[in-house]
């Protein structure tokens, strides 16, 4: 592990480079495949004609999404015992935001971490409060996508829609145990596993600590928006399906954005919504469409991060010590 550190650390330049041409490689290849398989004038003619007040509600929705991700990043970290106003926590998912849209080789949750390090916390332990607090946003992502496919059992042909709540059960499962790792029996052996379970376990336990209710309800509550915000897009492209088969489709194109294999997840995003939109009957140019402008969506919102960036006092802001 020691050499494999060293490594990384004394190469760090040409894995970078060689990380960014794979996700640029990604990115151009899955659009290169999608544009090739849908009508590229249809999905220009959709883009033409859709309704500008649909796209302004799309906008704000994702707004208040990201604003409702702040303030429960704000209560994990509470519970964890880190200082910080509310106005820090979303000055920084903001800025976060905004590097994950337009700069994702440096890495959003990075900079939360050194920004709350930067107050006077280990960077180790600032690492516990964005990582746990990724964690339950994944579980409350994946048990929004299970309900809905639940509540509309014909969205799907049968095969797609059991694999899919099995994958997203799977999630479901994986993630709800890390966050209940501090009330589960763990091994006392091999000695590095058992500590290192023991002290995950300790911080997912406090993460918990207090206001609970409210953390289940904000996680549910921004992923929920984020979805309205898709449902305004797609009712400014003409897609005639309800909010409820979009709790049940987008999420799964999320969590496969959110992996760290292309440009803000362009091309995967796309490629996910396409294929399980148009297996529920949708316009395939008119899902290309929606998932090419929410992207744009998303990076709008995330401009007030940008704001936050080039802000001359956050580097004052960031020496200060929480109290």
């Amino acid at each position: 592990m020691v050499r494999i550190r060293g490594w990384l650390r004394s190469h760090a330049k040409a894995v970078r480079a060689a990380d960014l041409v794979l996700r640029v490689g990604v990115t151009v290849g899955m659009l290169a495949l999608i544009l090739r398989a849908i009508d590229v004038s249809a999905v220009w003619r959709a883009l033409r004609h859709a309704h500008p007040a649909l796209l302004a509600a799309a906008l704000v929705l994702q707004l208040a999404s990201n604003a409702v991700t702040a303030r429960e990043w704000q209560i994990v970290m509470h519970n964890l015992r880190f200082g910080g106003s509310g106005r820090f926590y979303l000055r920084s998912l903001f800025k976060a935001a905004f590097f994950n849209q337009a700069m994702p080789a440096l890495g959003g949750d990075a900079l939360r971490v050194l920004d709350v390090a930067r107050r006077g916390f280990r960077k180790r332990d600032a690492a516990y409060g964005v990582f746990l607090d990724r964690v339950l946003a994944f579980a409350s992502l994946t048990a929004l996508s299970l309900a809905a496919l639940g509540a509309d059992r014909h969205l799907l042909p049968p095969l797609v829609e059991r694999t899919l709540a099995i994958v997203m059960g799977a999630g479901l499962v994986g993630s709800s145990i890390v966050l209940c790792l501090g009330k589960l029996p763990l091994p006392r052996r091999p000695a590095l596993l058992a500590l290192v379970l023991r002290e995950a376990g300790e911080r997912a336990r406090r993460a918990l600590s207090a206001q609970r209710t409210a953390l289940v309800l904000l996680s549910l509550a921004a992923h929920l928006l984020s979805i309205l915000s898709f449902f305004a897009l797609g009712r400014a492209f003409g897609l005639a399906f309800g909010p409820v088969a979009y709790a049940g489709l987008v999420p799964p194109a999320i969590v496969l954005s959110g992996l760290p294999v292309s440009i803000a997840g362009w091309g995967v995003r796309e490629g996910t919504l396409v294929a399980l939109f148009s297996l529920a009957g949708g316009d395939p140019a008119a899902v290309l469409a929606l998932s090419l402008t929410y992207g744009v969506i998303a990076l709008g919102a995330s401009l007030p991060g940008l704001v936050v960036f080039l802000d001359p006092r956050r580097r004052r802001a960031g020496r200060r010590t929480a109290p």
